[in-house]
């Protein structure tokens, strides 16, 4: 029987990446012997050193890789490139007592080279890393030890990847492994492991740069490999641990996932009994997504097939042009086959369109317009005003009735959408219950309710929970139905709002006219003002004009001097102010008339200084 030190030894060889502590912690709760953890001193050792643990030593910034590459004679590690030494408890895997340490070796320029150059490597390719560059014992190789860690607790995952390559110098062999160790422990324990070996040949006396290339590339066919055996896990054995039927121990048939209906047709129709008496009638396909895919036949309206439609449609149109000229000479359609075909002049029918569109292009065309039924969902609805009882619907309603509707109107005179056969009356107003709001927030309150009962059944028993989302069903449908019951209310709402804001927009632009007609008005007021104050100022020019005149003609009668000028300059006189009495165009601000007015008031004023002298 194995030993307390060689199980918990076996449990430190086994610990996943980042999980030691734990591990640790897992071995004094099983055991009560406090000398147990001391005496694992080897184990813990021989795991760190495999495992290319890293440290940070005190003092240093970056980590250190601890392993029997660097490990010196008295127990102590260094590291080459910050060149010092350090003391390691493997148990606690702390760093202490750091010294100076100066590397010896034959290879020492080809160990710093290589370490430049991996150096760079790996910060290509690694996001992050620890690297260390060591000579072997007997310093005949260089070993390379490459370790990069990812760990994540919070999302239960740690992982490891550790390179390990032997070169040497002379000949350019390379030799080593590449190990990934990955453990996943939400809910359970998942473990991945792999190792690949290296051989490889660089050349006699190889460069640090030829070296790096070789094992670039076998980190790269490493890398891929790993690809190809995830994808054939997850086709090959995870499949297999999958279960081969679903819970309900019915095959699903994926190509009528659409005419499924939800918790009836996939569960059998058991516990339902609406379901069991429906069995023998055909199921119609239903929609179970709340926001169900598109079509098939959108993947036809690509940008190609648009742009060929409208050019179908432009060469109907033509075609229909030329019939219309044909058939007279005022373009009218006289033939009854083209009065059928075409309905406006130039514009095709929708029917010839179908008829005559190619079938990559059927789906573009406009359906026609439903007359009795049409397809919602995958389900046939009426084409009817009539809201339709839950009764007859097969669904049990929760709230009680309301009060029985007002007589019906009177049909119209227009035809109605209603089939010929619906003996029903064209428009039905629906009977909201009493306190609609109670019973909407009681439903949606039973919804919830409902939702947590579903919830533990399929934990549970989910064979029996189709009987509960029945009656999550039912209760949408009573909730969506109570909804409906108002469609009347909101019409009446939406129309009085409508009639409200064109109400508002018709006050809105009297009120305008209103301003503007006070504005007209006022100018009209301003130009009659003018106008009377202008036809004032020509009545007292004229009044003027006729006392000069007498005055004139009385200095002519006295001296008899240019008694034939006067009485022609009088009679031009007379007609300028005959024209300004006629309301010529003579203005009292001096128009053409006015000007003239004016020089012949200067000649009667030189008359009169002549008279005088």
């Amino acid at each position: 029987m194995a030993s307390n030190v060689e199980i918990a030894s076996s449990f430190i060889a086994g610990a996943p990446p980042g999980e030691l502590s734990d591990v640790v912690n897992d071995i004094k709760a099983l055991s009560d012997d406090p000398s147990l953890i001391p005496s694992l001193k080897p184990a813990f050792e021989k795991y760190n050193e495999e495992q290319l643990t890293t440290v940070k030593v005190p003092g240093g910034s970056q980590s250190v890789i601890v392993s029997a590459f660097n490990k010196l004679e008295d127990g102590r590690y260094y590291d080459a490139q910050s060149q010092t030494s350090f003391e390691f408890d493997h148990i606690t895997q702390k760093a202490s007592s750091p010294q100076t340490y100066v590397l010896e070796s034959e290879n020492l320029e080809f160990i710093k080279s290589l370490a430049r150059t991996f150096e760079n490597h790996a910060k290509e390719h690694y996001p992050s890393y620890t690297l260390g560059v060591y000579p072997t014992g007997d310093d005949s190789a260089v070993a390379i030890a490459l370790v990069a860690n990812k760990y994540s607790p919070h999302n239960f995952w740690n992982g490891r990847y550790r390179a390990i390559y032997t070169v040497n110098p002379s000949t350019g062999d390379i030799t080593g492994s590449i190990s990934v160790n990955v453990h996943y422990y939400e809910d359970g324990n998942v473990s991945l492991k792999s190792s690949k070996p290296v051989s490889l040949n660089a050349g006699s006396n190889p460069t640090s740069e030829a070296v790096v290339r070789k094992i670039a590339a076998a980190e790269k066919e490493q890398e891929e490999q790993l690809n190809e055996g995830f994808m054939s896990l997850s086709e090959g054995a995870f499949k297999g641990l999958r279960r081969q039927l679903p819970i309900t121990r019915q095959k699903v048939e994926w190509e009528k996932v659409s005419g499924y209906r939800l918790g009836q047709d996939i569960s059998g129709g058991k516990g339902s009994s609406r379901a069991t008496d429906m069995a023998d009638q055909p199921v119609k396909p239903a929609v179970i997504a709340a926001f169900p895919p598109p079509p098939p036949f959108w993947k036809h309206f690509t940008r190609e097939n648009v742009e060929r439609f409208e050019e179908f449609k432009k060469q109907q149109q033509e075609q229909l042009q030329q019939q219309q000229q044909q058939d007279g000479e005022d373009g009218q359609i006289d033939s009854k086959q083209a009065k059928d075909t075409f309905k406006k002049k130039g514009e095709v029918d929708l029917d010839t369109l179908r008829k005559n569109v190619p079938f990559e292009l059927r789906y573009l065309v406009p359906p026609a317009v439903p007359k009795e039924e049409y397809q919602l969902f995958g389900e046939m609805q009426r084409v009817s005003l009539t809201l339709p009882s839950l009764a007859s619907q097969g669904v049990h309603q929760i709230y009680p009735e309301g009060p029985s509707p007002p007589p019906a109107p009177p049909a119209p005179t227009a035809p109605t959408t209603t089939s010929p056969t619906d003996e029903s009356p064209a428009y039905t107003p629906a009977t909201i219950p009493p306190n609609p709001r109670f019973w909407l927030t009681a439903t949606t309150k039973y919804l919830l309710l409902n939702f947590l009962e579903l919830v533990g059944l399929l934990a549970s028993n989910p064979i029996e929970a189709t009987s509960k989302i029945q009656d999550i069903r039912d209760l949408f449908v009573n909730a969506h139905h109570l909804l409906n019951t108002y469609r009347p209310h909101q019409a009446r709402e939406e129309v009085i709002r409508l009639m409200e804001e064109q109400l508002k927009k018709s006050r809105e632009e009297i009120e305008e006219m209103e301003k503007v007609k006070v504005k007209v008005e006022e100018v009209l007021r301003g130009i009659v003002g003018e106008g009377q104050a202008i036809r004032d100022g020509d009545d007292e020019g004229v009044g003027r004009e006729g006392e000069k005149k007498g005055r004139k003609k009385e200095v002519s009668s006295d001296d008899g001097l240019f008694e034939d000028d006067e009485d022609e300059e009088g009679e031009e006189a007379e007609e300028e102010v005959g024209r300004n009495e006629d309301g010529g165009v003579v203005g009292g601000d001096g128009g053409i008339g006015g000007g003239k007015a004016m020089v012949v008031e200067e000649w009667r004023e030189m008359w009169e200084v002549l008279g005088s002298g």
